[in-house]
């Protein structure tokens, strides 16, 4: 007398109780189909349907199946059979679940089965046995689902290591080369210095001036950027993978990280433009005090200053400086290539020795000095402002520790979730007493 479901909720399958007018289409032998849903996650969907038919002895026989395909679902299918074996019934229940993995370009499929007896409760056997084989199905395939990309890897001659994944969906490339060239590494008196010459890179190199370099990237729809932090300078391209764009656009990316020119005259304007960016920090109370908690927390380290330096450490720096610290650290021993898109790995390698391959080796950068003990203190800064930024913190852990990602994953529920977080909640929803309330991890080595 029960209504049979397409899966128990226990399984995290959604239930499809058939509605009571159409019991009897069933028990007639009548033929209907009940759509239901297995919401296997964003990649992994698929429809279901139940069939119900009259066998010609007499006996009711109930056949799930799914036959239902979706952009990345290649098959989902369900089949049940009941036996009797004796005195007794059994029922065995195979799944089945199928999906087309795009990092490994073949079809996936994942199986799991179980066998219940029962002797009096047909129905609920049947939705214990699917219940069973469902979780243990479900389980095989939530390993495959989180499988990440394989990534290649291989280091050139002159010590540049190289990461490559293969992405065949776009017709695209994006490659962003990675040095130890970052803000750790200015010198005590020029502050400043890696982040003017990671913005000098794209001014001129080989008789192109700043325009030649900007006309030619946008001709071919390209991409260019460069950037730096405290602990690496970033220097990346986007492009179209169609060769008659793709080809010119390395060349140039390439020339430009290997032989920039440092023209005077771009220098000046740069350093002009830098000094306007400082000026206009002064007004801002959050960079104001983000610039003061690191000085608090890292004392003499390099840490503790700004990538973006001071007018002292600007007016101090010269194009010879710029050169001087471009050939110590914009090395191979001092680079990682990281490469994906619409590429095999034959032309992944290839497209490595172009962009990074002609590099000196050089050597490889000093080890990051370790940072020391933080004492206790309180620093108040006036600021002509209604607003007041307050920052309370330490140093943490490294990146390498095995607590590192539990942390991340805490954190985000303590305060770096948003407006939803427990931080945010209670400060500004519950409370009413500031605008926005956050924290977080600022993982460096």
């Amino acid at each position: 007398g029960r209504t049979p479901r397409a899966s128990g909720s226990n399984t995290g399958l959604a239930t499809s109780p058939l509605p009571a007018t159409l019991l009897g289409r069933r028990l007639r032998g009548e033929k209907h189909e009940a759509a239901g849903v297995l919401p296997l996650g964003p990649v992994w969907r698929a429809r279901a349907s139940q069939v119900f038919a009259r066998k010609p002895n007499g006996a009711r026989a109930w056949t799930p199946r799914v036959g239902r395909q979706d952009r990345e679902v290649l098959s989902a299918d369900r089949t049940a059979k009941a036996r009797s074996t004796g005195g007794s019934h059994a029922i065995r229940v195979r799944l089945s679940f199928g999906n087309f993995s795009l990092a490994r370009q073949r079809k996936v499929t994942c199986r799991g089965s179980a066998t219940h007896k029962y002797k009096t409760r047909p129905q609920g056997a049947r939705q214990k046995a699917i219940r069973i084989a469902a979780i243990f199905g479900l389980f095989v395939l939530s390993g495959v689902a989180t499988a990440g990309p394989k990534i290649g890897h291989w280091t050139l001659a002159n010590g540049a290591r190289v990461y490559f994944v293969p992405a065949r969906e776009l017709p695209m490339v994006q490659l962003r080369a990675v040095f130890d060239a970052a803000a750790q590494r200015d010198p005590a008196d020029k502050p400043g210095l890696a982040n003017l010459t990671s913005s000098m890179l794209h001014e001129g190199t080989d008789g192109l001036t700043v325009d030649d370099i900007a006309r030619r990237f946008e001709g071919w729809g390209a991409e260019f950027s460069a950037g730096v932090d405290r602990e690496m300078a970033t220097v990346s391209l986007r492009s179209l993978s169609d060769s008659a764009l793709f080809e010119p656009a390395v060349d140039l990316f390439a020339r430009l990280i290997a032989a920039p020119s440092f023209p005077e005259p771009s220098l000046a304007r740069e350093r002009a433009r830098l000094r306007v960016a400082l000026q206009k920090e002064r007004q801002n109370p959050g960079a104001v005090v983000q610039r003061a908690f690191m000085r608090a927390l890292y004392g003499d380290h390099p840490y503790a200053h700004e990538p973006v330096g001071d007018e002292a450490g600007l007016d101090a720096i010269g194009r010879e400086d710029l050169m001087t610290h471009h050939r110590r650290y914009y090395t191979g021993k001092n680079a990682l290539l990281a490469i994906v898109g619409n590429l095999s790995e034959r032309e992944a390698r290839r497209l490595s020795e172009r962009v990074l391959g002609e590099l000196p080796a050089g050597e490889v950068a000093a080890p990051t000095l370790p940072v020391g003990e933080v004492e206790a203190r309180d620093e108040i800064i006036r600021f002509p402002a209604t607003q007041s930024h307050i920052r309370l913190g330490q140093p943490g852990l490294s990146r390498h520790d095995p607590d590192y990602f539990p942390l991340l994953v805490g954190n985000y529920t303590l305060g770096g979730g948003g407006l939803v977080s427990r931080l945010s909640v209670e400060v500004r929803e519950q409370r009413g007493l500031s605008y926005s309330v956050y924290s977080y991890f600022y993982p460096m080595r």
